[in-house]
């Protein structure tokens, strides 16, 4: 079955090649691969196998390429190992992602030092004290065919990437379409193919092929969307949804320096039957950190749904600093599965991989309302946030999730809180800095992390159950 599976793109490779003109410019791109290191040695293979074919074979990726597992996040140089990667399979290109700054400036100009790839972004201005060795675009020469690659990064209501203040001091970004309009013109009269890097969402996406029908393609990120191959007002857009299950492989076919058509399919990185042997053994090296593999509970049936992993992390973190509630942004949980049987250290960093400090702030009911109305609006692209010690309605707009007209908050009985009592509550660093509304308490930091909070929890536990219960009851109006 699995030499079946080569055979068969092998085949499809071939079959494309023979139709073509010498005319034709492929590429294999993935994005938010969120260091998913152990299917790197398939994606070596693949990119292999399609250079067989095509020997000028481009690979770039979408942005997001670190924070998801503590093997490379954690690495003492941070994200080494992905970097390391990137390089043996032969990466072309990449834009950045908001996760990009997770390390800080230091640790990302590692990184892009380090990399024997350009990091291509129009709308970070590189220029002062962060020091970021950026392109805002490139041309490859491709057999004669050049191909000019623009990238652009998520900016939201802030000016910022969505990431935590703190870690981007320093730098200045501009909205992704003003960055388009800046350079789209120089790109395309120098590019016999243009393409758009992108890590601002398929549906940003959409909106720049209608506004930019110059672009030949959109290569995109950050939304996590699986977009095979969507033709959008002449633009070809692709996206790989994330943590390397799959990759894109793009086909730009040209006739006397024009494009004459696009075609774009989705390889299952997963489920391709070959690895690279030399790529495996980096992985392994990689790997070998015993630290990480110590079991600190059991888990004793199934985690199945982000719900049920957000109602531990919270829960871990109102018990372990013993306050009366707890809340989190429902994107800082980045696992939403986890099999019944051992809970390791690697597992509380895959979870929480952020490294942001606990916080605990004294709040009036009024305020742990609006704590949830704040996150909603700051979190956009996770919505409603994960709670724990109190139960909440929240009532919004049902064709706008966005838009929560009101929030009441409970206790765990179902009685309304006290309007006159102060109540402590602890949540993550990243959350207070998207609070916009005013409070009376700004918050004391505990002098650790959340995810110290949720390991000091689960080894003083013998064994956890997960936990499904909605606590958050969404009412539409």
């Amino acid at each position: 079955m699995k030499k079946s599976i080569l055979i068969s793109l092998l085949a499809l490779v071939m079959a494309t090649a023979s139709a073509q003109n010498k005319q034709t410019i492929a590429i294999l791109s993935v994005n938010d691969m969120h260091s998913a290191i152990e299917y790197f040695p398939r994606l070596a293979a693949i990119a292999d196998s399609l250079r067989a074919v095509y020997p000028q074979l481009l690979v770039f990726s979408a942005g997001d390429n670190r924070t998801g597992n503590p093997i490379s996040d954690l690495y003492p140089e941070p994200c080494y190992p992905m970097t390391a990667l990137m390089n043996a399979v032969g990466f072309n290109a990449s834009t950045l992602g908001n996760h990009a700054f997770d390390g800080g400036l230091d640790a990302l100009r590692n990184v892009i030092n380090r990399s024997h790839f350009h990091y291509l972004c129009s709308n970070v201005d590189p220029s002062g004290e962060a020091g970021l060795h950026l392109r805002p675009y490139e041309i490859f020469d491709v057999c004669g065919v050049r191909v000019g690659v623009l990238g652009v990064l998520q900016v939201n209501e802030r000016g910022i990437p969505d990431c935590h203040i703190d870690k981007v001091r320093g730098v200045t970004f501009m909205n992704p379409e003003d960055a388009i309009r800046r350079y789209l013109p120089e790109v395309r009269e120098k590019s016999d193919v243009c393409i758009l890097l992108s890590h601002i969402g398929y549906e940003e996406d959409l909106k720049m092929a209608d506004a930019f029908p110059q672009f030949d393609g959109i290569i995109g990120g950050h939304s996590h969307t699986m977009v095979p191959c969507k033709m959008q007002n002449g633009v070809m857009i692709t996206q790989t949804q994330n943590k390397l299950r799959y990759a894109s492989f793009i086909r730009y076919y040209l006739e006397d320096g024009k494009v004459v058509r696009k075609e774009a399919e989705l390889i299952n990185v997963r489920a391709f039957p070959a690895k690279d042997a030399y790529v495996q053994h980096m992985v392994d090296y990689f790997s070998d950190n015993p630290e990480l593999k110590v079991t600190l509970t059991t888990l004793e049936e199934p985690i199945t749904t982000v719900v049920e992993m957000g109602n531990l992390v919270t829960d871990a973190w109102r018990t372990s600093a013993g306050v009366d509630f707890a809340i989190s942004n429902m994107g800082g949980i980045r696992t939403d599965e986890h099999a019944a049987g051992p809970v390791t250290l690697a597992d509380v960093f895959r979870t929480d991989p952020f490294a942001n400090e606990a916080v605990v702030i004294e709040v009036t009911a009024k305020e742990l309302a609006q704590m949830v109305i704040d996150i909603n609006a700051g979190d956009p692209s996770y919505g409603l946030p994960v709670i724990s010690g109190f139960r909440a309605d929240v009532y919004l707009n049902k064709d706008d999730y966005l838009d929560v007209h009101k929030v009441e908050v409970f206790d765990t009985n179902g009685k309304k809180l006290c309007k006159s009592k102060k109540y402590k509550v602890v949540t993550n660093s990243y959350v207070t800095s998207i609070l916009a509304s005013p409070r009376h308490d700004q918050g004391s930091m505990l002098g650790c992390t959340s995810s110290d909070l949720l390991k000091d929890y689960l080894e003083h536990q013998e064994s956890i159950r997960p936990d499904g219960d909605r606590r958050l009851r969404i009412i539409e109006e």
